[in-house]
């Protein structure tokens, strides 16, 4: 035989091998690399200027820049423009596995069918596999309810994959779907793999795979949630807090859920009890489109006497009226240079049968100075004496709040019929020794025709973003105004920021004010509620760095069972009523989330002697700073229960899903509505901060 023909045979037949393995085996990176864009907002704080600070509640963080500004869309952010991220999967034609639907820790009613979408395939696909496991750590995995497209035997692209039945959960719960591609070989002889070992020390790209598995991680499933929900909604941006708000609008004997998102432009969307859409909703609002415009959460009343609420939204041009068809009932022209973050307050002030419309705003005329208390009637039109300056930073500057300001009151304090108007907010301090302006709080108690109170405006330390509950809480008759106060802007200050109850002519009332130095305070605002049916009212706040929620009587003492620890700040106020159907009164708030921390955070629940409710903590997203709102919706008689998550983000990755989800959970509990003492945020639907004043939830 011929010896170098042998050899060139076998040469040629090594040739071929490398040939036809590097073809299948080496990636194609001309053709082969797939690229996935993910916009993270990286949080930039604008370096001092020294003359208008913006607050962070997120972080906690306050940044500066000049006012007015020169682009209020980035500035009032705070933020670059997003930064586009390319993450590639793994640069080869062999497989591809691309889930976009569900997402990591995305949260779905178990009982639902969950769609398992996106793209799976490979080269000399075989079949392909989903299953799912239990737990935070899945480790058993198995297939009930899930059904493959195809059997599995197809590749897919950009369409469903698996349809995932999960009647069979009972109990709440994390789930980890796995998603598995199994491809035909050639190339499972061991001489091959051998081989293939041996060139991957030379040829590091050279991968020899038989199966790919794709994880979707932490899924929570929850039986609790009603039929229809969660929604979620694109937000954009961070922006407020995508409060929603119940009321039965278009007089159906259910109540419709109502919420905005900070979008470009700004949408209103309105939910019936099963999750979809009241005709007519969304929204948008076209001519209100910059991100500094919040339409914050609703206000609710009837404008022209037709027997239907109206829905009230603050826009930076002004109050949006809605009919509840969605049709735009009336505009009240409010033009502002900069809004600030606080709903609409409807009150019949002066008791004629009429209500009065109060709004915290900056006008245009006179010459931007500060921050102005207006009041209208219903047509609009401005009273005599408003408005009235209660914030005046002509002088050390302004601060502002990226997630909601302190929002009016009323309560009666001077002996007559008419009610007054409670604002907070805060005030300009000038430091003789260092210099430096710095910022504290003060409230203002106005009458009617705009004067103020004798004792008031009164100073407390520490900013004021919560809102006064406003009620009679030792029952001299007259009402105390309950405030709490936030951390001086500066390091170097120290005051005795708190919780505070003022009497009537502004003074501090016994055992008060409650000092938290190591809680930094009061970013929430206060809910109160007759516990034991004596007739003082008890207060329920929550502390700031501390993440504690407390309960005091009126003597400011703290009740036995209290402080309970919750997993984050709660942003915005507790809310009180009846959840678990004893007759008895109970606390809730809302405080971070429930899938960064396995089932710790999102809405809580306590007895009055602070201990947890069963089936609480309800696990959301990322987070659930909004307060949470009790209510019967479906007028089925049993308790629902309405809260939201602003921010959703897969913790796994740290992308931002740029949503927001509204949940609603059965709670199987009879409603009574007498218990329902303060069901939502600042009291009622109308916004009045008021104990007793007006029902807590409206019937027409």
């Amino acid at each position: 035989m011929d010896i170098g023909k042998s050899m060139k045979r076998k040469c040629l037949a090594i040739g071929i091998i490398l040939l036809f393995v590097g073809t299948c085996i080496i990636p194609s990176t001309a053709n082969n690399i797939l690229k996935n864009k993910l916009f993270n907002e990286n949080e930039q704080f604008i370096q001092q200027k020294n003359y208008v600070k913006i607050y962070s509640p997120i972080n906690e963080i306050f940044f500066e820049h000049l006012y007015p500004f020169e682009n209020e869309e980035y500035l009032i952010l705070g933020k670059q423009k997003p930064q586009t991220h390319q993450i590639p999967i793994p640069s080869s034609t062999l497989y591809n596995i691309t889930i976009t639907q569900p997402l990591n820790n995305d949260i779905f009613r178990a009982g639902d069918t969950i769609l398992i979408n996106g793209t799976i395939y490979s080269w000399r696909f075989k079949n392909y596999t989903v299953e799912y496991g239990e737990g935070w750590n899945s480790t058993n995995w198995q297939t009930t309810g899930i059904s493959l497209v195809k059997d599995g035997k197809s590749p897919i692209t950009n369409s469903t994959i698996a349809r995932w039945n999960t009647s069979f959960v009972t109990k709440a719960d994390f789930f980890t779907l796995k998603i598995t591609i199994h491809r035909k070989t050639i190339l499972n002889i061991p001489f091959f793999e051998k081989l293939i070992t041996f060139l991957q020390k030379f040829f590091p790209n050279l991968i020899l795979i038989k199966e790919k598995v794709t994880y979707v991680k932490n899924i929570y499933l929850d039986p609790t949630l009603k039929m229809g929900w969660p929604q979620r909604l694109h937000t954009g941006y961070y922006g407020t807090m995508m409060e929603p708000v119940v009321c039965d609008v278009n007089n159906d004997e259910q109540m419709e859920i109502f919420v905005h998102t900070p979008t470009k432009p700004h949408k209103i969307f309105a939910f019936k009890p099963d999750g979809s859409s009241l005709e007519g909703w969304p929204v948008e609002v076209t001519d209100d489109i910059g991100y500094n415009a919040p339409l914050d959460a609703p206000s609710f009343v009837d404008f022209n006497n037709d027997g239907y609420k109206d829905i009230c939204f603050s826009g930076k041009k002004g109050i949006y009226i809605y009919n509840h068809d969605g049709s735009l009932l009336k505009f009240i022209d409010l033009y502002l240079s900069s809004q600030p973050i606080s709903e609409i307050v409807f009150a019949d002030v002066n008791n004629d049968g009429h209500f009065e419309i109060i709004k915290k705003y900056n006008p245009w005329d006179p010459p931007i100075n500060g921050d102005y208390l207006a009041v209208l009637d219903s047509n609009g039109t401005m009273l005599p004496g408003w408005p009235q300056l209660f914030y005046d930073y002509s002088e050390g500057g302004v601060i502002l709040c990226l997630s909601g300001e302190s929002v009016p009151a009323v309560g009666h304090f001077d002996g007559d019929s008419d009610l007054e108007i409670v604002v907070a907010g805060c005030r300009n301090v000038y430091d003789v020794n260092s210099g430096e302006w710095h910022f504290e709080g003060l409230v203002h108690v106005f009458d009617l025709n705009g004067s103020v109170l004798p004792g008031f405006p009164v100073n407390l330390d520490g900013i004021i973003f919560s809102s006064p509950a406003v009620g009679d809480i030792n029952k001299d008759g007259y009402d105390e105004i309950i405030v709490g106060s936030h951390l001086s802007l500066e390091d170097i200050y120290f005051p005795d920021y708190g919780l505070y109850v003022l009497d009537r002519f502004g003074h501090n009332c016994t055992g008060w004010p409650y000092v938290d130095l190591n809680g930094q305070g009061f970013y929430s605002s206060p809910a109160l509620a007759d516990f034991n049916d004596d007739g003082y009212l008890e207060i329920v706040a929550s502390s700031g760095e501390s993440h504690n929620t407390l309960v005091f009587n009126y003597l400011g003492n703290i009740l036995p069972g209290w402080p309970q620890p919750t997993i984050w700040c709660d942003f915005r106020s507790p809310i009180v009523g009846d959840v678990n159907g004893d007759g008895e009164l109970d606390v809730l708030t809302t405080a971070g989330d429930g899938v960064v921390d396995p089932g710790a955070g999102g809405v809580y629940a306590w007895s009055i002697d602070g201990i947890p409710i069963e089936g609480f903590p309800k696990v959301t997203e990322v987070d659930a700073q909004a307060a949470a709102t009790i209510a019967d919706i479906d007028n089925d008689g049993t308790v629902e229960l309405i809260a939201s998550s602003n921010w959703d983000l897969d913790i796994t990755t740290e992308m931002l899903k740029h949503r927001g989800s509204i949940y609603v959970w059965e709670l199987n509990t009879g409603f009574t509505q007498g218990t329902m003492e303060w069901p939502m945020f600042h009291h009622d639907i109308q916004h009045t901060g008021k104990y007793g004043l007006l029902l807590p939830i409206f019937r027409h």
